[in-house]
């Protein structure tokens, strides 16, 4: 049994923090002792369905007091595990206050955009990283690439994802009257590509399909969001699309979707897509970042040029027109991510990954 400090300041709803959660009750449940570290009142803390161990408020630079408790916490760890980059500095001080009881284990899951190598205050920090778990075959090359880490201290590890159920009545998601219904799971913000999205339903509507979109996520531009619904209320998309905010479980409303597409200007993977697939429903993905991890351009999903609203109209046409086609898409896709994505598997290379770190 290991005793697993699991550390996230965030005050976010995304993917990050859902899997970050998720772990203190899987780990749990496999007879480790789980100690939660959050910002008050965190989303993250409240899906554990644990409640914080530990309430701190600031995480980058954080004063000593912080630090303090922490490291009270880590003497009696064998794993401190931290999710974010901004909690980097913290996870050190409280480390080295600790006598380095725990060894710190770093799952990265964002895009690292700028060359840390060269930077005295990152090479101290990294240096005191037992492993960095990166989420893709390209995260895992931007670290080696730009980061001041041991390379042998990275590894490759893709998320577990399980399959949730179907929701029993589609009418709470699905827009009244439409026969087609693209799915599009991700925050609203310009980099998401919504728009994208709903320049090719119009496409299609144009062409005389009868489609319409599900739009949901937390609103992280209200500007942007208020041109999505000016979009979604021209005369070709009017009552075709439904926006229904952010969802606790998004799972259930993709099970209602006859398509589901993640149109991003660039993704470090794209999770989206594997709960969709999980859940039976054909995919598509900009080709960009992580996404090709997850679609192979048909076989188990379809990719288009991030931004190319004409080429994702005509695919988004293909499925349409073809739901056999689309079907094809969709138990490859399924197939593919219980393979790579399963979460029992998952969890046994962490357990794994953490003993081998904590015996040497």
């Amino acid at each position: 049994m290991l005793t697993i400090v699991e550390l996230c300041l965030s005050t976010g709803r995304g993917g990050l923090e859902g899997y970050a959660a998720g772990l203190v009750p899987a780990l749990a449940e496999r007879g480790h002792r789980l100690r939660v570290v959050a910002f008050p009142g965190s989303e993250f803390a409240a899906r554990t369905g644990k409640g914080a161990t530990l309430e701190i408020t600031a995480s980058r630079w954080t004063p000593w007091r912080g630090g303090l408790q922490l490291a009270r916490l880590c003497r009696e760890a064998d794993i401190l595990h931290i999710h974010r980059s901004a909690d980097l500095p913290l996870a050190v001080l409280a480390k080295r206050l600790s006598g380095c009881r725990p060894a710190l284990i770093y799952s990265r899951h964002m895009a690292i955009p700028r060359d840390r190598r060269n930077s005295p205050v990152h090479r101290l920090l990294h240096r005191e990283v037992d492993r960095m778990l990166v989420v893709s075959e390209r995260l895992a090359g931007e670290a080696r690439s730009r980061l001041p880490i041991d390379p042998s201290r990275i590894q490759l590890l893709y998320p577990g994802v399980e399959p949730g159920r179907p929701a029993s009545d589609c009418r709470a998601f699905r827009p009244p009257g439409v026969d087609f219904v693209v799915g599009c799971f991700s925050r609203l913000e310009a980099a998401k590509g919504q728009r994208t999205l709903l320049a090719a339903l119009a496409r299609l509507v144009g062409a005389g399909i009868n489609a319409g979109g599900v739009l949901a996520g937390p609103v992280m531009d209200f500007g942007y969001e208020e041109s999505l619904r000016r979009m979604s209320q021209s005369p070709v998309l009017a009552d075709r699309i439904r926006f229904v905010g952010a969802l606790t479980d998004a799972r259930p409303a993709m099970a209602c979707c006859d398509a589901v597409v993640l149109p991003s200007a660039a993704e470090t993977l794209g999770l989206v897509l594997v709960e969709a697939q999980l859940m039976g429903v054909a995919v598509l993905g900009g080709d960009a970042g992580g996404v090709r991890e997850i679609i192979r351009d048909g076989e188990t999903g379809l990719l288009f040029a991030p931004g190319d609203e004409a080429a994702l109209a005509a695919r988004l046409a293909r499925l349409a027109r073809e739901p056999g086609y689309a079907a094809t898409l969709a138990r490859a896709g399924a197939a593919a991510a219980r393979m790579r994505f399963n979460r029992a598997a998952h969890l046994d290379h962490l357990e794994a990954l953490f003993r081998a770190v904590t015996r040497g």
